[in-house]
């Protein structure tokens, strides 16, 4: 007997179910997609227990025919092509008829629909592939899917998903950028019976945005809807440009939708990142959510299970050609950059700067772990001949509110106040154990963001108490915070705000991974800086809390703290 033999039917399935439906979102996606397909304009979203108890997806579309209904539940049945040229001319969101029939493998699933001009609706309910039960239901015009206890004959994929609320977030975030691919579809979303977002289906693009981007996009956000220049390419593109005051430390609010596909696409990302040069920091990213509508000849996107990744016929021409069109938009805005913060209440006005909180968290250099030696004209450089110990320093004088002058038994030291503080603050955090320390504020913060950044805070409130916030869910979209890190007391109010939505950004992260450059991060902000006044005693201070640093010798960033000027090389230089 061979060894090779043909799978079971049941288990083709489910084999073929975990590449389609990955998790909640992605059976969430297929069915909105098969509802914008029978050309919905109402679509509502329901959820409970993140969609692994209970999903329900109704529109106003179409209708399946009765006759057409349990076919629906068989792989491979499909409305949408018959040959292989169809995909050439491909304008729907679904086509190779498997959605359907790989949810039915792995939950129980009910399907009631109602095309116009029949007087009542017919109802299909298969669990585990098998169909259980026929027969006419109530329902107005359209079709309503609901699917329980999803993956409950796959232990091992259940076991392997996130937690309720990291479901929620994902499904959340898969429906908004549906959303914004078709403004004319009014969306509505509930979980737990509770409305968490809609859209009103008018065409406006900030209204369609608004669930993927946050609330920014009203004031922040450039809509705009242009012709391309040459349609054989591209035929048109229209969607939200963030001003350049508006960026991000990680890509979490970049959107790309291709013929009414999202899909990741680095080359493309990459052309609108290069329309922003030379308008955002090093290491921010800016916001955006475009739609790409492109002649369907020109497009592959079967080559993802879940319809994610796309290719062009001419990838490096379409790429130049978004670029130059987004620089044309920025442009014609005019400057962008420059940010006028609100007024912010007296608990956030102690220094008036805004700032870019996180952004040193992704570009910390090393610490200097070695000892020092004195490179070229006294630099206190990394490496050496061993350890050496810190001088015994005696306070100057302080040159220019930046730099302290010592003496030390043999050499003129100047100390970098700014780097030397840090150091000692950090050393002080690694140090102490727990949280960061925190700073009950008189009125909390109310911060308001996506409803998938809300459901994240509420999975990862431990995270953020272990960064100094501390703060509750207040509806779907909001958070107030009654405490924020100490060495944040003072930051503006709308940087403080981009620094938490950076943060939810980071849940993925081991929080063991990000503790030390948060420490970094807090030492740089809380220590004195450059144009501050210390007097004599301070500075004296100062010099001595540094010599008891594990590593007195660089800052936490790698960069030198001290600058040795011996008396031999004072004497050589004054010809003595």
């Amino acid at each position: 007997m061979g060894r090779i033999r043909l799978l079971d039917p049941s288990v083709a399935e489910k084999i073929a179910a975990g590449e389609v439906v990955e998790r909640p979102a992605s059976c969430v996606k297929e069915l909105v997609e098969n509802a914008l397909d029978a050309g919905a304009r109402r679509i509502e979203v329901r959820l409970w227990g993140g969609g692994l108890d209970r999903i329900q997806v109704q529109d106003d579309g179409h209708g399946f025919l009765r006759e057409d209904l349990a076919l629906a539940l068989r792989r491979h049945a499909t409305s949408k092509i018959q040959r292989l040229e169809d995909l050439l001319s491909l304008e729907t969101l679904g086509f190779r008829g498997e959605a359907l029939s790989a949810i039915a493998a792995i939950s129980r699933i009910r399907i009631v629909s109602r095309p116009r001009g029949e007087g009542a609706g017919w109802e299909v309910v298969a669990q585990g592939g098998e169909i259980l039960q026929e027969g006419e239901a109530p329902l107005g015009y359209g079709t309503l899917v609901e699917v329980e206890n999803l993956y409950y004959n796959t232990p091992a994929r259940l076991q392997s998903l996130a937690s309720p609320r990291g479901e929620e977030a994902a499904i959340l975030r898969q429906v908004a950028a549906l959303a914004f691919a078709f403004p004319h579809v009014a969306f509505r979303v509930e979980s737990e019976g509770r409305l968490v977002w809609y859209t009103a289906g008018a065409g406006d693009l900030l209204d369609a945005a608004r669930p993927f981007l946050g609330p920014e996009v009203d004031r922040e956000g450039i809509p705009f809807r242009t012709l391309s220049p040459v349609p054989d390419l591209l035929l048109a593109v229209e969607g939200v440009l963030g001003k350049s005051s508006w960026h991000r430390a990680q890509r979490s609010h970049q959107l790309l939708v291709v013929n009414g596909h999202p899909i990741f696409h680095a080359g493309l990302r990459g052309a609108v990142e290069a329309a922003y040069r030379g308008l955002l920091m090093v290491h921010r990213h800016p916001v955006f959510a475009l739609h790409l509508k492109v002649p369907p000849a020109t497009l592959d996107i079967n080559i993802h299970p879940r319809k994610l990744e796309a290719r062009f016929q001419k990838e490096r021409a379409l790429q130049s050609l978004l670029h130059r069109i987004l620089k044309d938009i920025l442009q014609e805005e005019g400057p962008l950059g420059e940010e006028t913060p609100s007024p912010a209440p007296q608990a956030f006005r102690v220094r008036e700067r805004t700032l870019s909180l996180w952004a040193d968290v992704y570009r910390q250099e090393p610490l200097a772990d070695e000892a020092p030696e004195r490179g070229r004209e006294g630099e206190v450089r990394k490496g050496g001949e061993g350890p050496r110990s810190f001088p015994r320093l005696l306070f100057l004088a302080v040159f220019q509110n930046r730099y302290l002058l010592a003496e030390g038994e043999d050499a003129l030291y100047v100390v970098d106040f700014h780097a030397a503080h840090e150091r000692i603050l950090f050393e002080a955090f690694e140090r102490g154990a727990g949280d960061l320390p925190s700073q009950v504020l008189v009125e909390p913060l109310v911060w308001h963001g996506t409803p998938e950044e809300a459901s994240l805070f509420a999975d990862r409130r431990s995270l953020f108490k272990a960064f100094g916030f501390e703060g509750d869910l207040l509806g779907s979209t909001t958070v107030a915070f009654r405490a924020i890190p100490a060495f944040l007391v003072g930051v503006p109010r709308e940087a403080l705000e981009k620094a938490i939505g950076d943060l939810l950004r980071l849940h993925e992260v081991e929080l063991e991974d990000l503790r030390r450059p948060i420490q970094i991060l807090a030492a740089c902000k809380g220590a004195v800086k450059s144009g501050d006044r210390l007097s004599p005693e301070e500075g004296q201070k100062l010099l001595e809390n540094l010599s008891r640093c594990r590593e007195p010798f660089h800052c936490p960033h790698g960069r030198p703290i001290l600058w040795a000027i011996s008396r031999k090389e004072l004497d050589r230089r004054f010809g003595r």
